[in-house]
């Protein structure tokens, strides 16, 4: 049964802000973000995900819960953060043709009131979104409806679902074959 995310620094260890967040789903590592801090740290921005495979190759799209939790942790832990910078640019099959994925990811950054949203494409054909979540109490509104919508999606069923992917797959037959 999905509960919550939960969000560590590295090596499960309480979250300083400016570390890289590890997002955890039922006790299980889905990713690692990059951070940094801006502006005298009244702004983060949101860098690189390291997906793992149990994310990766999950059928379902998640991310946008993941941006929407991560947005609050942020705001409700600390509050000098006026500003929240974002980069999306993983592919994820999930979401279709990368055109498709840049229209959702719009959609997941506008419905909360992110700004300055540019999307750019990228050499390997996909699209790069980019924006800010400012800070507000009309933003904050707009984000509690839409992260209580995407909770939603997934009450009493796993955050992900554990199913076996092709890359666990071919994992697994590798270590078979030096084990045999």
């Amino acid at each position: 049964m999905h509960t919550t995310l939960r969000f560590t620094g590295p090596h499960g260890a309480t979250y300083q802000l400016g570390e890289a967040i590890c997002v955890y789903a039922d006790g299980t590592l889905l990713a690692t973000l990059d951070v940094g801090l801006l502006r005298n740290g009244t702004e983060v921005d949101l860098g690189a995900v390291s997906a793992t495979p149990m994310l990766r190759d999950d059928e379902r799209n998640v991310g946008g819960l993941i941006f929407y939790e991560m947005c609050a942790f942020i705001t409700e832990r600390f509050p000098q953060v006026q500003a929240i910078r974002f980069s999306f640019t993983r592919p994820i099959a999930a979401l279709g043709s990368a055109w498709s994925q840049a229209v959702t990811r719009v959609a997941v950054a506008e419905c909360i009131g992110a700004v300055d949203i540019q999307v750019t494409a990228q050499d390997s054909g996909g699209y790069a979104v980019r924006g800010v979540w400012p800070y507000s109490e009309a933003n904050v509104v707009a984000l509690h409806a839409a992260l209580e919508e995407h909770r939603s999606r997934y009450r009493g069923q796993p955050l992900v679902s554990g199913a076996a992917g092709p890359a666990l797959w071919s994992g697994l037959r590798r270590l078979l074959r030096l084990e045999g």
